[in-house]
């Protein structure tokens, strides 16, 4: 699967989910959606920058987001086999254009723990052992500064 699959595949599950509540794309939300293709990232950016756009924007940003978690939620209770392609999906979403559908995309997928990345158990400690590390410096620091 390639980034422009992975992005059909994300805008199809939305699509779908929309016609399944009822809800066809119309008007400012359907030019929307048109254009969060990579080829279309200006005008995404255009659209934000109209002060009078930005709140239907944000809108349908969140109606967007609501339909690919119903639609994440609904494909991951019927098997374990969608886990892994809609992982493949994200994986491959991962470039530099089309930032606005990433971020849809990762806002709906981050609330699963099937689709989070697991991290070793020595990361986790690693990290841990860092951020106290941190604290501990900024406490002896503050100790000596204070003084």
């Amino acid at each position: 699967m390639g980034v422009q699959e992975a992005r059909q595949f994300f805008l199809n599950r939305i699509e779908k989910q929309l016609s399944e509540e009822g809800r066809a794309l119309d008007g400012l939300e359907l030019r929307y959606w048109k254009a969060l293709i990579p080829q279309q990232e200006s005008e995404v950016q255009q659209m934000w920058k109209d002060r009078a756009m930005q709140k239907a924007l944000a809108q349908a940003d969140k109606n967007f987001e609501r339909a690919l978690y119903d639609a994440i939620a609904h494909d991951l209770s019927v098997g374990s086999a969608t886990a892994s392609e809609y992982l493949r999906a994200l994986d491959e979403i991962k470039c530099v254009e089309g930032f606005q559908l990433q971020a849809l995309v990762f806002a709906a997928a981050t609330k699963f723990k099937e689709l989070t990345p697991p991290y070793a158990p020595w990361v986790r400690w690693l990290i841990t052992a860092a951020m106290l590390a941190l604290l501990g410096m900024g406490m002896w620091l503050g100790m000596h500064l204070r003084k």
